[in-house]
């Protein structure tokens, strides 16, 4: 893969990782504001469910010690700054750039 791609199909994956972490912080304002059936809620919410599928046991199993707040989305938000960190470093590296 020759240099210019790389660097477009890195810039590419932040600005996707990026829409991601907007997504996120939409659905949790939203949750807050709107009703559930609310068609633009609906679609967050179908967008953002498989990104805090894997967090959510951790997140009950801190609920379940008492503690009163759902971080599965902190949690998330925290993985996907660690992807867009790392994995540009993990595709240079990989095409010897």
């Amino acid at each position: 893969m020759s240099y210019p791609v790389l660097i477009q199909t890195v810039r590419g994956i932040h600005y996707f990782l990026y829409i991601l972490e907007i997504a996120l912080f939409l659905y949790v304002i939203m949750s807050w504001i709107v009703r559930p059936y609310n068609r633009f809620y609906v679609f967050l919410r179908n967008l953002v469910s498989p990104l805090l599928a894997p967090f959510r046991p951790l997140s009950r199993k801190l609920i379940e010690r008492g503690f009163m707040v759902d971080l599965s989305v902190l949690f998330a938000l925290i993985a996907l700054r660690l992807l867009d960190s790392l994995l540009p470093r993990l595709l240079f590296r990989l095409f010897g750039y």
